[in-house]
């Protein structure tokens, strides 16, 4: 059972059901048209705002005295830069796992106080090479000339120098040490 009853007649149902959906549809374009205003007045905000802010750092540019070129210059000084650092570093890695073995076979009367490691050279026939040079100090000559030996026998080592004012004996006594790398073995 209808909760109301309707005396409309048939022509007046659909006059009222056109009207209600003319009344929906007129709405909905009115949405439609609002959305429409909303967002070109954002995208006019925006626009202005970008180009405002483009015009400030444009014309505060020559102020400070850089110029385009100036910025490129730059960049290229850094990517020299990055590079010599990448060969240099490209250099380095060979030595990282000769240093660690270097310092697994040092004897408890040795103290190692610097470890330094020259510039890569190109030997004739052989890899880029370089130079590890050790100092530190020894309580005892036995214990560097069993260090000394303990170097030789590291598989890489081509030759390790020593001055003979390392086994000038005394306590404390500071010595130094240069190791070559063997690229043959």
């Amino acid at each position: 059972m209808k909760r109301e009853i309707n005396l409309l007649s048939p022509i007046a149902k659909r006059e009222r059901i056109r009207g209600l959906y003319k009344g929906r549809v007129n709405r909905m374009y009115w949405v439609l048209f609002s959305g429409v205003v909303i967002l070109l007045v954002v995208y006019g905000v925006v626009w202005f705002g970008l180009t405002y802010f483009h015009d400030v750092f444009v014309s505060a540019l020559p102020a400070s005295g850089a110029t385009v070129s100036e910025p490129e210059k730059k960049v290229v000084e850094l990517n020299e830069r990055f590079e010599l650092l990448n060969t240099r570093i490209g250099g380095l890695a060979v030595w990282m796992d000769d240093v660690n073995r270097v310092l697994t076979v040092v004897p408890n009367a040795v103290s190692i106080t610097d470890i330094e490691l020259t510039e890569p050279v190109k030997a004739p026939g052989a890899e880029s090479t370089g130079v590890l040079i050790i100092s530190g100090t020894s309580t005892s000559r036995e214990a560097l000339v069993l260090f000394k030996q303990l170097l030789v026998d590291l598989e890489w080592t081509g030759n390790v120098d020593a001055p003979l004012k390392n086994y000038a004996g005394g306590v404390d006594a500071e010595f130094e040490f240069t190791l070559h790398r063997n690229t043959r073995k």
